[in-house]
């Protein structure tokens, strides 16, 4: 450590690491021994010429102040050409160390720095290379007037840096001997990931970081065991940041604090990873299936109510999943094979005293410790455990207390409440620190923490509302912001809104309180309602404004299950009526499976509602039967739904149990009994005001006369159907509508009107985001580009859709995908690339049960007639034993 005096006020610091450093430790520990001495050599030098101090070394890392953001850069690229130019050992090759420059405010004591501003250039400089020099835009921006001559700065663009906070704006330094072919900066935009943002930086724990990265390079399963509030979820988010760089397929994670119904795990985590429900296949197998042989690591938080599910689960992943890494946090292991566990201890002193000064001066920027209050400062730190929840709730009453006066207030609520000796002594203190917070809160704040308790996960300003105004609280905003600030409420942006939770331990302290105060059945009848709202909402929204629901209860999700949930067991005609008004959002996202699972469990509680309540929840179910592919049980479901609509006398009800009828025996094959469903269901919906239900109806039984060939029939089918669509202004429909009029005259190879369709139809679907459609869309005009000879334009549209269905995972369209580049390659006459695709495409369609439709027909005669019968047999055969993910890759490589 320099004994020069460190620069204090405004400071601008130089982090540095060597790239690589432990690899070449290992292999040449004698020559690395000799290297690392000139590197030191190097940095001392350099950082003393331009009036630095070097505060701490840690390994090979540097870390130096110096006053001014100019001399940090000349340091930095006086080392970097000093490096570059140096004769360095033949064992260990060029030792090239990645540099990161930030400048602001900081805490120096005892010849140490602390504070956000050290945690941020830290993070800065892990995203950069081994050579490079990155910038805070702090650091560039004051040194736009005094940059050396010569040297400039290349706008790196904003970049998530591994603390998980917001996004830094970030430079590369570039002048004469410095290199500048990086590759992309080792950021969270790089590696594809869910990580939440944080709103506060990550601090201390470097160790158990350090010890927690070698533990994961070796083992697949580890869970961080510990008690509430001890910082496990933060912990785990930050290894995964830090470890983002090693999992090419990305780092994912799944929290199981609010999920209270064990059959939901694998559903949380499938939605975490991206991955979506495959009908009529469990969602662990699908789970297993999806994920393969990826690269990935999957972080489940908060397992600790769920531990057998998630056991059950992690066992066929990690055996069917060969590269997959597993990182649990709970208060218990849960006992798989191969876990490593490893329990997360308080924080060491020194990490206390840097989370609450950090803390701290987020209540009080001015925050200091008094020599007069060092006893009792002392005397707090070691109250508080170095539990991190503990220190966060202390320091947030800086802005009502003295350090004095929390010690001593501190003090006396540990009294009264450490009789407890149930728990272990920490979760004793935990608890009693939040007891402390807790009766410093106004008698309105205490009766809001205890209603907001009903919430499971995010839930926003409305929601709170509807369930604080219950409690009789008038003034929600106020309330809700004081418990906030006060650390008892966290919230966080999504998109422009904010949402709100409760942490685990938090929202079962509050739990507690509901309970004592007798009143958890209003508060969750309140939660119901508002949640069956918002259910209802998503049928009364024009098209346009659905997507905007269907985001809402996304981020609501787990609120919107545990209110069906309650429903189920208190009140079963309420429960009849939020599934059938939340079977839309299961439906538009897919999660065909879960909708399946809820409606047919209502079904089964609710044989004694009156037939009016019976009936649609019956055609509901039945959509979703089919779905998931049991038509027999879906047949009896449309049937009981006729009968219950028949006598209520309901005849829009009756033709669309007639069409979900219709839609059962058309997924079955049988058109003939498909089209007379469909013509009955039209026959009841004619003369009623449904034009919506009536333009689904009579498209369906247009793509019916489409198998059947009778070409003239569909295309007056589908005509209606689009009159009666564009009258509702239902976009996606109308769009839809307009796929099947240019398959019609695909077949009838009246291509330029197929192409005409297909681009307004395209236009509308990625307006309205519609992933699925976007790509049936493009595989068509694929096929269309291909029969007029643009064979560049059939490959960009065909590579779009093939990227798009292998997102979705939908072996429909994927087979679309592929089929538009058979028509490619028939166009181009390059017919055995083109029978080998064809002998894959045939092999995904008979394994999946789908038919071949429009588009493909045409080529086939073609590819057969210019090969051999047995060179074709054989292309076909090869084609059929392809692996689709690396056919999809190769396809992809060659646009």
């Amino acid at each position: 450590m320099e004994t020069v005096p460190l620069p204090s006020g405004t400071v601008s610091f130089l982090f540095t690491d060597i790239e690589g450093s432990t690899r070449k430790w290992d292999a040449h520990p004698d020559a690395m021994a000799a290297a690392l001495a000139a590197h030191d050599q190097i940095f001392r030098e350099v950082t003393t010429k331009n009036s630095g101090a070097v505060f701490k070394t840690v390994g090979d890392a540097f870390c130096c102040a110096f006053a001014r953001p100019l001399d940090a850069l000349n340091a930095s690229i006086d080392a970097q050409r000093r490096l570059s130019s140096y004769g360095w050992p033949t064992e260990t090759g060029e030792v090239r160390v990645r540099m990161g420059i930030h400048t602001g405010t900081a805490i120096e004591r005892d010849g140490d720095y602390f504070g956000p501003t050290l945690n941020r250039v830290a993070r800065l400089m892990s995203i950069a290379h081994g050579g490079q020099i990155v910038l805070s835009a702090a650091t560039a921006s004051l040194l736009q007037s005094s940059t050396p001559r010569g040297v400039s700065f290349i706008d790196l663009g904003q970049h998530r840096l591994k603390d998980l906070s917001q996004p830094e704006h970030t430079f590369q330094v570039s002048g004469e001997g410095l290199r500048t072919d990086f590759p992309p900066l080792h950021s969270l935009d790089v590696v594809a990931n869910n990580l939440p943002t944080q709103l506060t930086s990550f601090v201390g724990r470097e160790r158990e970081l350090h010890d927690l990265k070698a533990l994961l390079a070796d083992h697949r399963l580890i869970t961080l065991i510990g008690p509430g509030g001890i910082g496990k979820t933060r912990l785990s988010l930050q290894l995964a940041a830090e470890s983002i760089g090693d999992f090419k397929d990305g780092c994912w994670f799944a929290p199981l604090a609010g999920v209270e119904q064990p059959d939901l795990v694998p559903y949380v985590i499938a939605t975490a990873i991206g991955i979506s429900e495959t009908p009529g296949q469990p969602i662990a197998e699908t789970l297993v299936r999806d994920i393969g042989d990826k690269d990935m690591l999957l972080v489940i938080d908060n397992a600790e109510h769920l531990v057998a599910e998630v056991a059950t689960l992690v066992r066929p992943l990690l055996v069917g999943c060969g590269h997959l890494a597993i990182l649990i946090t709970s208060r218990e292991a849960v006992h798989v094979a191969g876990e490593q566990v490893v329990r997360i201890s308080p924080l060491p002193v020194a990490d206390r005293e840097h989370l609450f000064f950090e803390r701290a001066r987020s209540v009080r920027s001015e925050f200091h410790v008094a020599n007069s209050e060092m006893p009792a400062w002392t005397d707090l730190l070691q109250k508080l455990e170095g539990i991190p929840l503990a220190i966060e709730l202390a320091a947030a009453r800086l802005s009502t207390f003295t350090i004095t006066q929390m010690d001593e207030r501190l003090s006396s609520r540990l009294g009264l409440s450490s009789r407890d000796t149930t728990g272990a002594a920490r979760q004793r203190t935990l608890r009693s620190t939040i007891d402390w917070s807790y009766q410093l809160l106004s008698d309105e704040e205490k009766r809001a923490f205890a209603y907001l308790s009903i919430f499971d996960g995010n839930f926003t300003l409305d929601a709170c509302e509807a369930v604080l105004h219950a409690a009789g609280i008038e003034n929600v905003e106020d309330v809700l912001q004081s418990l906030v600030e006060k650390s008892f409420v966290t919230t966080e942006l999504e998109g422009a809104i904010p949402f709100y939770s409760l942490l685990e331990l938090m929202r079962e302290f509050s739990r507690e309180r509901l309970e004592e105060l007798g009143e958890v059945d209003p508060a969750s009848r309140a939660h119901f309602n508002h949640y069956l709202t918002v259910a209802t909402r998503g049928e009364k929204l024009d098209p346009k404004s659905r997507l905007d629901w269907l985001d809402a209860v996304d981020v609501e999700i787990g609120n919107v299950r545990s209110a069906l949930a309650w429903s189920r067991t208190t009140d079963t005609r309420s429960a009849a009526e939020f599934g059938v008004s939340l079977s839309l959002y299961w439906q538009v996202r897919s999660h065909f499976a879960e909708g399946w699972s809820w409606l047919r469990q209502i079904v089964d509680d609710a044989e004694t509602l009156p037939a009016i309540r019976m009936a649609p929840l019956l055609d509901r179910a039945a959509v979703f039967a089919t779905m998931q592919g049991e038509y027999e049980r879906a047949r009896q479901l449309c049937n009981r739904a006729c009968a219950a609509y028949e006598q209520t006398g309901d005849e829009v009800g009756l033709g669309k149990a007639i069409h979900a009828l219709g839609v059962v025996e058309h997924r079955c094959g049988n058109l003939e009994l498909a089209r007379d469903s469909y013509a009955r269901a039209i026959a009841c919906l004619k003369d009623a005001n449904v034009p919506r239900l009536l333009s689904t109806a009579t498209a369906n039984l247009a793509g019916v006369y489409i198998e059947l060939d009778d070409l003239n029939r569909a295309e007056e089918g589908f005509a209606e159907s689009l009159r009666l669509a564009e009258s509702v202004g239902d976009l996606n429909l109308t769009s839809s509508i307009l796929l099947n009029l240019a398959n019609v005259e695909m077949r009838q190879h009246r291509v330029n009107r197929a192409e005409s369709l297909l681009l307004r139809a395209l236009e509308v679907k990625r307006k309205l985001r519609n992933a699925a459609d976007t790509a049936d869309a493009l595989a068509m005009l694929a096929i269309v580009a291909a029969q007029q000879k643009q064979t560049s334009a059939a490959r960009g549209h065909a590579a779009e859709a093939l990227r798009i269905s292998s997102d979705l995972k939908s072996s429909p369209l994927l087979i679309k995908a592929l089929e538009a580049f058979v028509q490619i390659a028939v166009s181009e006459e390059n017919y055995r690339p083109a029978a080998r695709l064809l002998g894959l495409t045939e092999a995904l369609r008979r394994n999946s049960g789908i038919r071949r439709e429009a588009g493909i027909s045409d080529a086939v005669p073609t590819i057969k007639a210019a090969l051999s019968f047995e060179e074709f047999k054989a292309l076909s055969e090869q084609g059929a034993a392809t692996s689709p993910e690396d056919e999809v890759a190769a396809l992809l490589a060659s646009v």
